[in-house]
């Protein structure tokens, strides 16, 4: 069963690594959208639409 355990225990801590780098990859994205220049998205958005 030491086998097993430690399977397990590894997949808590994979998991909980995974989900700490998503949230910080999530909230970086918030970061760096929420400091863009309202222009630029708008131009880029207007030259999406001409498409």
């Amino acid at each position: 069963m030491q086998a097993a355990h430690r399977v397990a225990k590894n997949t808590r801590v994979l998991y909980a690594r995974m989900a700490i780098t998503m949230f910080i990859s999530l909230y970086t994205t918030v970061l760096v959208l929420a400091d863009l220049p309202k222009d630029i998205m708008q131009s880029d958005l207007k030259l999406m639409q001409k498409d």
